[in-house]
């Protein structure tokens, strides 16, 4: 929706300075259209099928991932936090890039991929669990609103290690496109069905 607003912005900006009246356009759908019928979908129950999927897909979850810590942390909630960047070098950001292109694979299937393999090494666990957030921008019409339009997604991957590397990949992607598929089950809804500890 930032693209939409700059644009907006610009295109209305452009028509005052040239003395051009600016006219209001209402989207088709708004914001308010999309936490309606999201709610309506909750009241009426139309989530049962995609409950089903996330129930199945999630069950017996680990409870946390035993990643080794720089510190101790105290039990007090201090909120510190901090942020590490990788950037890759251009040279292995276009071999990247090849690969999934050659392979019909996005850069997201192949981060997600190498994430889902780092986390099992560095906890020596094979059953992997994260989130990412999600678009849940379903209809063209919402591409016109403005509004923050994402839902959480789990991405669950038990890391064989008998697998090649590109039989891994392909496995993460197929699970994720399968997940994906159920992306528009509330995260805050699943949440309050399946424990997440």
């Amino acid at each position: 929706s930032v693209g939409h607003l700059m644009n907006s912005l610009l295109t209305n900006y452009l028509k005052i300075v040239k003395g051009i009246a600016v006219e209001s356009v209402e989207p088709d759908l708004s914001f308010l259209d999309y936490a309606q019928r999201q709610h309506r979908d909750i009241v009426e129950n139309r989530y049962e099928d995609m409950l089903s999927y996330w129930t199945e897909r999630l069950e017996n979850l680990p409870n946390l991932h035993q990643i080794p810590l720089l510190k101790v942390h105290s039990k007090q909630n201090e909120n510190n936090a901090a942020h590490y960047a990788l950037i890759l070098d251009k040279a292995l950001s276009n071999k990247a890039k090849t690969y999934c292109s050659n392979n019909a694979f996005t850069t997201f299937n192949l981060m997600h991929s190498l994430f889902a393999l780092w986390l099992a090494r560095v906890s020596g666990e094979t059953d992997i669990v994260f989130g990412t957030p999600v678009n849940d921008r379903h209809q063209v019409q919402y591409n016109q609103s403005i509004g923050l339009f994402i839902n959480s997604l789990v991405l669950r991957n038990n890391v064989d290690h008998s697998l090649s590397f590109q039989q891994w990949i392909e496995q993460c992607k197929s699970l994720f496109l399968a997940d994906v598929t159920h992306q528009s089950m509330p995260f805050d809804l699943l949440s309050n069905v399946i424990s997440f500890e």
